[in-house]
Order: structure tokens, then sequence, then C-alpha cells
């Protein structure tokens, strides 16, 4: 029996003496580096949107291991080799951005890095998440306008709507819509006066986590709808005002109301007062604009209308004239 149990003490003692002989081995496989290939997949992204690069130029890449250890770095291509890595489990960040520095899409994923090892991991890059803030800054020229209105309709792209805040005053509207999810959203600007177009826009707003997105929108550049003049007569005289001394003779044009194209009606010569009268004899009835040109020698002037800024009133004006 104490034979037997002495070679029992002996058959440990030897284990130990192995286990103990096998420990620095198993601690320098631990201290080596390991490696990883990182591909990324924007398959799932939506395609194309227009008004917006939706192109993906570049990818931040960031990693984190549990011990502290932070990688950041800058790709142009979707496969990324990382060397010299600690063991461990590192997790990764992705963000993918178009030309102008929009941050489109991002993904995340966790990896093991083994000692001495080359792990690979695919993350799928989605659009954006998380949630921020919408600021609007619009402003047009309440002036050009009889009854000027705005109308803001927010959607996602899937045509969902979202509510927009914003207050409207003379000539401008600002306002923050907060807590938007991150993503893309269709807003459609539409300026009016009274019923009538006068100008719009449809703009793709990206929503980005955590940030302000600022659009701003001149609308003065306006298709006026105009002031309506009924006149109920044989007759009407139009005038202008010009401090041009080398001015030769005046044209005066016509056309329907809402068309293009001017047509000449007549001239007077520039020693006469600056008016024009016009009779059912010479024109039809009917709702027109007017028009205006210099000449001199050869040279003639631009149109000036009673649609122009210039004119007074500066909404515009067309004459609807019907028979007394």
């Amino acid at each position: 029996m104490r034979t037997l149990s002495l070679k029992a003490a002996l058959l440990s003692l030897t284990a130990l003496l192995l286990t103990l002989s096998c420990s620095p081995m198993l601690m320098l496989d631990l201290n080596q580096k390991g490696e990883m290939d990182i591909r990324l997949d924007a398959e799932t992204m939506r395609s194309a949107l227009p008004g917006l690069d939706s192109e993906l130029s570049y990818y931040i890449i960031e990693a984190t291991h549990t011990e502290g250890d932070f990688l950041e770095l800058v790709s142009l291509s979707t496969s990324v080799h990382l060397t010299e890595l600690r063991p461990g489990e590192w997790t990764l960040r992705v963000l993918a951005c178009n030309s102008d520095d929009e941050v489109l899409a991002e993904g995340t994923g966790t990896l093991l890095v083994e000692p001495g090892g080359n792990s690979s991991l695919t993350i799928v890059l989605y659009d954006v998440t998380g949630s921020g803030t919408l600021g609007l800054s619009l402003v047009w020229n309440d002036d050009l306008m009889a009854e000027p209105r705005l109308l803001l309709d927010m959607t996602t792209l899937d045509g969902v709507p979202v509510p927009v805040s914003y207050n409207v005053e003379t000539g401008m509207a600002t306002g923050e819509t907060t807590g938007l999810s991150a993503g893309f959203y269709k807003l459609a600007v539409t300026l009016l006066d009274g019923e009538s177009v006068v100008a719009g826009t449809v703009e793709i707003v990206l929503i980005r986590n955590e940030t302000v997105t600022s659009v701003d929108l001149d609308l003065s550049q306006i298709n006026k709808k105009g002031t309506e003049i009924k006149l109920a007569a044989t007759d009407f005289t139009i005038s202008w005002d010009s401090d041009d001394l080398s001015v030769d003779l005046y044209r005066i044009y016509y056309r329907e109301h809402g068309s293009f194209n001017w047509v000449l009606l007549g001239s007077t010569d520039s020693g006469a007062d600056l008016e024009y009268s016009i009779g059912n004899s010479m024109l039809a009835y009917g709702i027109y604009d007017f028009a205006v040109s210099s000449v001199s020698g050869a040279e003639e002037s631009e149109l000036h209308s009673s649609m122009d800024d210039t004119a007074v009133p500066a909404t515009g004006w067309y004459i609807n004239w019907e028979s007394p």
C-alpha cells in the first residue's frame, strides 16, 4: 500500500512538472499578434436618390478591443486587411460616406482575433440609424405676391407623412423639428399666391444621428401670379417711366396672359408722353400682359413687362379686358 501511494505521488509530481513546463509555451502564444480581413457589403442600401450624391466614396472604420485598444482608419476599398492586432474580441463600426462627406450608411460587427491567426468578418452596411434634427430657413419676397402662402410637406421615402415644425413671418419661415429618425426624407416646399403656385422645390434630406441638418432655401425667384385689373371699356391707356434722353422711340408689346411669346402692338416716339392708348379697334377683348422696349438707333432694349418686379404694383399686373 505504501509503494502504491508513493507511485501515485510520483505521478502527481510528474504531471505538475509537465504542466509547469508547458506554461511558458502557452504565454508565448497569447503574446502573438493576430490579423483580420474585413469585407464591407453595401448591397442593402437604397439606390441612387435625386438631389443627393449617393455613391459611396470612402469608409471610416473604427475598431475597439475589450481591453480598450482603439484603431481608426479610412479606406477607399470594401476589402480591408489589418495586421498586428491584439488577440481577443474586437468590435467594429463602419461609416460609409459620399464625396460630400455625408454619412450615408453604417454597420457594426464583432470579431475574435486568435493569436497568430487570421480572422475574417463581413459587415453589412445599412442606412444610417439614430435620430437628428431638421433646421429650416426659407425666404421670399412678400411684395411680389398679393396673398403669399407657404406649404411644407415631408415624408419618408416610403411616403409616410412626417410633421414639420415651422413659423411663418413676413417673407420668411424658420423652425426646427427634433427627434427625426436618421435616414432619408423627401421635403416638398410650395409657395403660393392665393391658390396659384408661384415657386416650389423638392429636396432629398438626409437626417444624421445627433446632427442638425439645415435646409436653407431662397424662393425669391417666382413665377408671379400678378394682380388682375378688370376693365369694361372700349379703350384704356398704359404708361411707363424713363429718364433716358437717347431713346428714339418706344415699342409696345402684348401677349395673352399665361403665354410666352410677345407680339408687337405699336410704337410711339420719345417726344410724346410716356403712355400708349389701346382701343378695341386694334386689339380684341381678352386677358393680356403688356411690355415696353426702348429703341436707340439700331439697338432695342430688353422688354420691361407688366409682370416684372419693377412694375407697379410689384406683384405685377395683367388686364382682364371686357366689352362695356
